[in-house]
């Protein structure tokens, strides 16, 4: 049972974090990640000091490409942090990525 669990297991190959892009943005911005396993994925954004801005869950996505898209609403101008937690229903990965804001 346990090595059933085990292999079950998402590594951080199989789930996959993709530079947003347009980066920078302006006022939206596509978040792509691969998912090698079927499972529930979510989108946090965070600012340099660690706040939660932003978090969308993806619930029972099919393996393969996908993406969230973000639309900036008070975002000020600079840096910030996504992360793509993934969890298959025995483990989470959590990958980041930074990007950048820019307000014309």
């Amino acid at each position: 049972m346990l090595n059933s669990i085990k292999n079950n297991q998402p590594k951080a190959d199989e789930v996959i974090l993709h530079q947003n892009h347009p980066n920078p943005f302006n006022l939206s911005t596509l978040i792509p990640y691969t998912i090698d396993l079927p499972g529930d994925a979510t989108l946090q954004i965070h600012d340099l000091d660690g706040k939660l801005i932003y978090q969308q869950t993806q619930s029972h996505s099919s393996s393969g490409d996908k993406h969230f898209r973000y639309l900036s609403s008070d975002l000020i101008p600079g840096t910030y942090i996504y992360s793509l937690l993934f969890n298959n229903g025995y483990s989470t990965v959590r990958l980041r990525r930074s990007m950048i804001f820019k307000h014309h």
